[in-house]
């Protein structure tokens, strides 16, 4: 079933400051596409495009994201924060944390969060966030924050079944989108405030509870190669801080890749 602009706009209504327009479509090539090119046209804060189904979805790394017609969520958010371009970084975290606590709201599952920003259920990816920004001079123009979130689909191939799932999949109940996107866009409004009021802090000890992967011994890709080192920890700016023998790394999303744990 194709999202209705007036049901949406009747279930963020209480979001006017936040969500300023909204563009939903029934087929694109990707959210974050139409949105970084609105942003580039000066598009405002809190402009959200909604699609029910990507033929070009995007990842990190370049990977695809595969969605079913009608049946999952899709969505783009841009942001134009007063902010320095490292303190993006947060966003990304924070935006995972919104998705992790907005899921729990409607069932009784737990979620994980696998640094930076991917979501699991079942150890299964449910949600895939890709951010997106342009600076201008020493500050950030605007962040583009691209969502994808399994809700309903059930079937995802022989090459995917293993590695992704949905609400609907774990839980045998289907259940109703625009709800659920407007609770990822109610968590995000309070960390993104928070994020703006400089008490980010706050945000981070929750995205912390969720994420297993702090304290283990990781296996990742770094200057071209397979390393491995215990991860301790995250810093003020969401940077993931690993133990080696000889070292401790200060890793950005940008710099590491292929995470195992």
């Amino acid at each position: 079933m194709t999202i209705r602009q007036d049901y949406l706009q009747d279930a963020l209504s209480h979001l006017r400051d936040f969500i300023s327009d909204i563009y939903i479509y029934p087929e694109v090539g990707s959210t974050n596409d139409i949105a970084l090119s609105l942003a580039k046209t000066n598009a405002i804060e809190g402009t959200l495009v909604v699609a029910d189904h990507q033929l070009k979805g995007k990842g990190r790394n370049g990977n695809e994201w595969v969605s079913e017609t009608g049946v999952n969520l899709m969505f783009s958010l841009i942001l134009r924060p007063d902010c320095l371009p490292n303190a993006l970084t947060l966003l990304s975290l924070l935006s995972a944390l919104s998705v992790a606590e907005a899921l729990k709201k409607h069932t009784d599952r737990h979620f994980e969060i696998k640094w930076p920003n991917d979501v699991l259920l079942d150890g299964k990816k449910i949600c895939g966030i890709l951010n997106e920004s342009a600076i201008m001079g020493r500050q950030a123009a605007y962040i583009v924050i691209g969502i994808g979130c399994n809700i309903n689909q059930t079937d995802f191939g022989p090459n995917l079944q293993h590695l992704a799932t949905s609400l609907k999949a774990s839980t045998g109940k289907r259940y109703d989108r625009v709800a659920i996107l407007a609770d990822i866009l109610t968590r995000l409004n309070v960390h993104y405030t928070q994020f703006l009021e400089g008490k980010a802090r706050e945000s981070l000890k929750l995205w912390k509870n969720y994420c297993k992967m702090l304290g283990r011994t990781i296996h990742f890709k770094y200057e071209g190669q397979t390393q491995q080192g215990v991860a301790e920890d995250i810093d003020e700016q969401g940077f993931l801080i690993v133990r080696q023998p000889k070292r401790t790394l200060l890793l950005s999303q940008a710099e590491i890749s292929t995470i195992r744990y």
